[in-house]
C-alpha cells in the first residue's frame, strides 16, 4: 500500500484568472499543496477533496463488523464528494 497525504483535504480557489495558472489547488490540514487544478474549485475539486474520507469510510465498511457509525461515516464523505 502507498502512503498518501493524510487527511482531511480541502479546497482552496486561489482565484488566479490565467491560462498559465492552476485555479484552485487541492489543500492538505496544514495548507499545504496536494495538486493543483485547472478547472477550478467545482465538482472536480469536491472530489478529488473528498478523497481521503472516502477512502477511511470504505475501510471502515470493508471491516470485519461495519456499524451504522461506519454507513454513516461513508455518507458524509459521499455527502462532502458532492459539495452538500
Amino acid at each position: 500500500m502507498s502512503d498518501h497525504t493524510k487527511g482531511p483535504w480541502v479546497v482552496n480557489a486561489h482565484g488566479y484568472d490565467s491560462p498559465y495558472m492552476c485555479k484552485a489547488f487541492i489543500e492538505d490540514g496544514n495548507g499545504e499543496p496536494v495538486c493543483g487544478l485547472w478547472s477550478g474549485e467545482g465538482p472536480d475539486a469536491r472530489l478529488i477533496a473528498a478523497a481521503p474520507d472516502l477512502l477511511a469510510a470504505l475501510r471502515r465498511l470493508a471491516g470485519p463488523n461495519p456499524g451504522s457509525d461506519d454507513r454513516d461515516a461513508a455518507f458524509d464523505a459521499i455527502a462532502k464528494a458532492e459539495g452538500k
